[in-house]
């Protein structure tokens, strides 16, 4: 994994007590309290496009978000079609072991 201001904001995990996932290279999950998840999300913007303005020499990439709250979960439409396969299989096995 290259090293780069972006990756950074891990050491922020200390700091807001939130929890940040580089699940792709241009993916960010960021998890927080319900109370302060906002504010999380708008300093995290803030801090990606700083960072973007380090690593690409001036240039600004914007960012969007989408803050999933319990108890919705987070559904890429891409991913529908495997995940109820998925549900369809564990209630198969559900009803197998009952």
């Amino acid at each position: 994994m290259i090293y780069s201001p972006v990756n950074r904001l891990g050491c922020f995990r200390e700091i807001w007590l939130v929890d940040f996932e580089f699940r792709q290279p241009d993916t960010v999950l960021v998890e927080a309290h319900v109370e302060t998840i906002e504010g999380i999300v708008v300093k995290t913007q803030e801090y990606l496009t700083k960072a973007s303005k380090i690593a690409l020499r001036g240039f600004t990439l914007r960012s969007d978000a989408n803050i999933v709250r319990y108890p919705d979960r987070y559904m890429d439409d891409r991913g529908v079609e495997m995940w109820n396969e998925v549900m369809r299989i564990l209630d198969e096995i559900e009803v197998e072991n009952v």
